[in-house]
């Protein structure tokens, strides 16, 4: 009997076979890098297709870089969230600001050794507080180059827009 597609027609999920040396070397390289298999799958299939120009890199970077914005807000929330319960956020963050960090977070090369040397209080807070800058930090990267992709996907869009005649002005 023939085995029926799971989701037909709404997801589009389709089934592989792959040698079994290769997807467990696989899943222990997607482990190695917080993603799922599936996840890095994807995104190299996405790779892969837009370097064969069926479909636009941009497109595969958009969706790769949508994915990885929205982990690292979950990311940051949850740092902020760990500090405050250890009750250092406020703490290392005024210290943070106080050595010269800038708000667009630029210069965290330059002030983390300095608030690791400043830092009297707890190490795994500190720890904390440099992985929360570091990830607000990536995330900030990552938000830019969404936006620029997003400027150029619909830059064209609202140009011709633009240009359209206004179709209610002759209403009386």
């Amino acid at each position: 009997m023939k085995r029926g597609l799971k989701y037909v027609g709404r997801c589009g999920y389709r089934t592989i076979y792959v040698n079994l040396d290769v997807y467990e070397k696989a899943l222990d390289a997607a482990w190695k890098t917080g993603k799922s298999l599936n996840e890095l799958f994807n995104e190299w299939l996405y790779n892969f297709v837009g370097q064969t120009g069926e479909m636009p890199k941009v497109e595969a970077d958009y969706s790769r870089l949508k994915r990885e914005f929205l982990g690292l807000v979950r990311e940051t929330q949850a740092l902020v969230k760990t500090l405050k319960d250890l009750g250092t956020y406020e703490e290392l963050t005024g210290l943070a600001f106080s050595l010269g960090l800038k708000e667009d977070l630029s210069n965290i090369r330059e002030i983390i050794p300095k608030i690791m040397d400043k830092w009297t209080g707890d190490q795994d807070s500190l720890s904390i507080f440099i992985d929360l800058l570091e990830t607000a930090h990536r995330k900030r990267e990552v938000q830019k180059a969404l936006n620029e992709i997003r400027k150029r996907q619909y830059t064209p869009l609202i140009e011709s827009t633009a240009q359209l005649p206004n179709q209610g002005s002759d209403v009386a």
